[in-house]
């Protein structure tokens, strides 16, 4: 499947698209077991059942990005502090992972999935939600796209979120040719040059640390 990096928690998205709510790592899964597809994009984190996921094994991660929360820009400053989210009510999208980390790294948030980004979007909007957590690429995104100058995003981490590729089950050999497709992207300059893409398209930089670039 092609893909550009962007997607949170377990997929490559096109960011322009990252609000359109296309995607589901539950039903890549679903797939991978039944064996409809060979392969799908998904994270270590997502929200997938158990026995879903029993059905796939991780081939490679192709990115590795930040949690973070997006928010009403003038909440920016003032979200920053743990001591100020108690109690807040944070949006993300079923099947993406972003609910697995939040109770850990914010303690006494109320953590509300929805089916899609827009609706997480609509409901930071007109109030239902104090923010909407996803990693950072889809958060750019969906600022840039849709925020305009009435969002922002809260740059403290909340978790790192390995993006990657799942294989069905017993499948070893497909898992050592998705790995070495893996790491040839990065030896010919095509993950740099997806990279560069995702910041012209998102201003959202991949932090070099996190996803072992010197």
């Amino acid at each position: 499947r092609a893909a550009r990096p962007g997607g949170e928690s377990g997929r490559f998205v096109d960011a322009r698209d990252a609000g359109n709510g296309t995607g589901n790592d539950a039903g890549d899964e679903a797939g991978n077991r039944s064996g409809s597809v060979s392969a799908s994009t998904a994270g270590p984190g997502s929200d997938v059942p158990e026995d879903v996921r029993a059905g796939a094994e991780d081939a490679g991660s192709y990115l590795v990005a930040p949690q973070q929360l997006l928010v009403h820009r003038d909440d920016v400053r003032t979200m920053a502090s743990m001591g100020s989210l108690a109690g807040k009510v944070v949006c993300t999208v079923l099947g993406s992972g972003g609910a697995a980390a939040l109770p850990k790294a914010l303690p006494g948030v109320v953590v509300r999935p929805r089916p899609s980004y827009p609706q997480c979007l609509t409901a930071l909007m007109v109030g239902e939600a104090d923010a909407v957590s996803a990693d950072g690429a889809v958060l750019a995104g969906l600022a840039r796209g849709y925020g305009g100058d009435y969002l922002g995003i809260v740059r403290r981490p909340l978790a790192s979120v390995a993006h990657g590729v799942r294989v069905k089950a017993g499948n070893a050999r497909l898992a050592r040719k998705v790995n070495e497709a893996l790491r040839a992207m990065r030896r010919d300059g095509s993950w740099a040059r997806a990279v560069r893409t995702l910041e012209e398209e998102t201003g959202y930089r991949v932090e070099a640390g996190l996803n072992g670039v010197g």
